[in-house]
């Protein structure tokens, strides 16, 4: 559709949503609607938006305020259905993604994945964010942007996903409030999330971990947990800083630095 708006709206038994958007500047809006006893899906809500022609740029949907419940497993062996909601698009903006809850989903969170645009300060209101997507295997820090990360944040990732910077991170941890970047798997911290009970268990590289290049970005890592994942690489970042952060099973951290005062 040349654009799409979905407000107000009940979806209930058995009906899930799925808005699918290419080569679009049109707004996208979707936004106070309730989806009850969704039944077995892959996601209660999926948003994708996909540039498939040069020049041709998607601006970032707007997913706010939505309540999603009741979305499940088809089988015991399914291990991405069940997602409240799901996000994947080039051009998305942190900001217009707030607000969203759920309750009675397998997978109560919203899995993201693709390039983050505009800049802003994790987490945003509304379920907590998991890395990874059946279409983009990361999500991307653009150029230019920066990603400001709260105390005490979770953030969780599928495996064979990733975070990649290319403009700038920061992770304000705190001794007392990490910030946490880790496996789907890792029940100890943020709860069963993937709610499998003890089905699966963590393992070293479940999840691809986090790597930084570019020599305009800062990378900045404080009281920051990284676990179950295959690293932490960072190239020719402007400046990089880590202090009093924690790697953990698996998790190597390599640090280069070419032709640089920062």
């Amino acid at each position: 559709a040349a654009s799409t708006t979905i407000t107000g709206s009940t979806f209930d038994h058995g009906v899930d949503v799925y808005v699918y958007r290419e080569d679009g500047s049109a707004p996208l809006t979707i936004t106070g609607n309730t989806l009850t006893s969704v039944g077995a899906a892959t996601a209660g809500l999926t948003v994708h938006t996909y540039d498939s022609t040069p020049g041709v740029i998607n601006t970032s949907p707007t997913i706010t305020n939505n309540t999603i419940s009741g979305t499940l497993r088809s089988n015991s062996g399914d291990t991405t259905g069940g997602r409240a909601l799901a996000i994947y698009g080039q051009h998305l903006d942190p900001n217009k993604l707030t607000g969203n809850t759920g309750t009675g989903n397998t997978q109560n969170a919203t899995f993201v994945s693709g390039t983050l645009t505009t800049s802003a300060t994790l987490p945003v209101t509304g379920l907590p964010w998991v890395l990874g997507s059946d279409y983009y295997s990361t999500l991307t820090i653009d150029q230019g942007v920066t990603i400001t990360i709260n105390p005490g944040t979770i953030i969780k990732a599928v495996p064979g996903t990733g975070l990649s910077v290319n403009g700038s991170l920061t992770a304000n941890g705190t001794a007392a409030a990490p910030v946490v970047f880790t496996s789907i798997k890792d029940d100890t911290i943020g709860g069963d999330t993937n709610g499998d009970g003890t089905v699966t268990t963590p393992a070293p590289a479940d999840w691809n971990g986090i790597t930084a290049s570019g020599d305009t970005g800062t990378f900045s890592l404080t009281s920051t947990r990284v676990g179950y994942a295959s690293q932490v690489s960072i190239s020719n970042a402007a400046s990089t800083t880590i202090t009093g952060s924690t790697f953990d099973h698996g998790v190597d951290v390599s640090v280069f630095r070419g032709d640089g005062s920062a």
